[in-house]
C-alpha cells in the first residue's frame, strides 16, 4: 500500500517519465517510416509538440486531492513546477524559431552555392530511388501498430467513461 507521499512522487515523476516514452517511440517510428531515416523539422517539431502535450495533459490528469493539498502546504512546489513548464514551453519555442529561420537560410546558400560554381557539387546527384519493399512492409506495420494503439487507447477510455 503506497503512503500519501509515495502517490504524490509518482503523480509528480510519472507524467515525465511517460511523456517521455512516448517521445521515444515516435522518434523511432518517425524515423522509420521517414524517407532515408532522415526527419524533417516539421516531424521533429510534431514530436517535440506531442511530448509537450501529453506532459501538460498528464498533469492536468493527475492534479487531484493529494497534489492539491501538498501544493496548498508547500506553494513553492507549484510556483516551480509552474516556472519549469513556462521556461520548457519558451526554450523550445526559441529552438522552433531559430530552427525555422536558420533553415531557410542554410538552404538558400547551398542553393546559391550550387548554382554559381558547379564544381563544388561534386558528384552529380542521383534520381530518387523508390523505397524497398522491406522499408515499405516496415512502414505499414509501423502504421498499422500506431493505429492499433490510439484506438486500443480510445477505447479504454470510452469503456472507463461508459462503465460509470
Amino acid at each position: 500500500m503506497l503512503v500519501v507521499s509515495d502517490r504524490l512522487l509518482m503523480q509528480i515523476l510519472m507524467p515525465p517519465a511517460m511523456s517521455g516514452m512516448v517521445l521515444l517511440m515516435g522518434w523511432n517510428a518517425m524515423r522509420s517510416t521517414s524517407p532515408y531515416g532522415i526527419l524533417t523539422a516539421g516531424r521533429v517539431r510534431l514530436l517535440w509538440g506531442g511530448f509537450f502535450g501529453m506532459l501538460i495533459f498528464l498533469y492536468g490528469v493527475t492534479f487531484n486531492r493529494e497534489l492539491t493539498a501538498a501544493w496548498i502546504e508547500n506553494p513553492f512546489a507549484l510556483v516551480g513546477i509552474v516556472a519549469f513548464t513556462f521556461s520548457l514551453a519558451v526554450w523550445g519555442g526559441l529552438k522552433w524559431w531559430r530552427s525555422s529561420h536558420t533553415a531557410a537560410t542554410q538552404a538558400d546558400q547551398i542553393g546559391t552555392a550550387g548554382h554559381r560554381d558547379p564544381s563544388r557539387l561534386g558528384s552529380p546527384p542521383h534520381p530518387p530511388q523508390p523505397p524497398l519493399t522491406s522499408l515499405r512492409v516496415r512502414r505499414w506495420a509501423v502504421l498499422i501498430w500506431a493505429l492499433l494503439g490510439i484506438g486500443g487507447t480510445l477505447a479504454a477510455i470510452l469503456w472507463k467513461v461508459v462503465r460509470r
